[in-house]
């Protein structure tokens, strides 16, 4: 069982725990991970983590702020238990321009270390768009869950992505 709760102590994150199943004999719903802020929460429509359940026991926590502003984002982790402990097996995220339609994206499977990531770009006055993508694979396997938080900076790839991505903004 996995519950998304509002952070007690910022209300602008929220909690993720992990319980045991209710139907063990031993320690049924005890509590097995509580990550505090491990996710941001906003106040307003859009801005709302989820859970949605994955392949083979894992689970996907969703974040995302698309209710204001000119560049909304989203966020998605795959989390799973290996090596005897909850670790982020799969990382997401994109964003767009809501000016000029332009995009970034990135993915990194964290168990093979495989990533890529796209860029696009919008010259609205000319009508032009102008890609970029690349690719590559990281080393380390993946890391600890609790070693994330809602206000972590993105993954290398993810922050190259989103640099390029601002460096070309017209």
């Amino acid at each position: 069982q996995v519950i998304l709760l509002e952070a007690a102590d910022d209300e602008s994150s929220a909690d993720l725990v992990i319980l045991a199943d209710r139907r063990l004999r031993d320690n049924g719903g005890a509590p097995l991970l509580v990550l505090r802020n491990a996710v941001f929460n906003g106040s307003m429509w859009g801005m709302s983590p989820s859970l949605e359940q994955g392949e083979g026991r894992s689970v996907f926590l969703h974040s995302e702020q698309s209710g204001i502003g000119r560049h909304p984002w989203f966020q998605s982790l795959r989390i799973g238990w290996l090596e005897d402990e909850f670790r982020v097996l799969g990382f997401g995220y994109s964003s767009y321009d809501r000016m000029t339609s332009g995009s970034y994206s990135c993915s990194i499977d964290f168990e093979t270390g495989d990533w890529t990531a796209d860029a696009t770009w919008v010259d609205v006055e000319r009508e032009t768009e102008e890609s970029e993508a690349s690719s590559g694979t990281l080393e380390g396997g993946p890391p600890r869950l609790t070693d994330h938080g809602a206000f972590a900076p993105l993954p290398e790839p993810c922050q190259a992505a989103q640099n390029l991505f601002f460096s070309r903004m017209p």
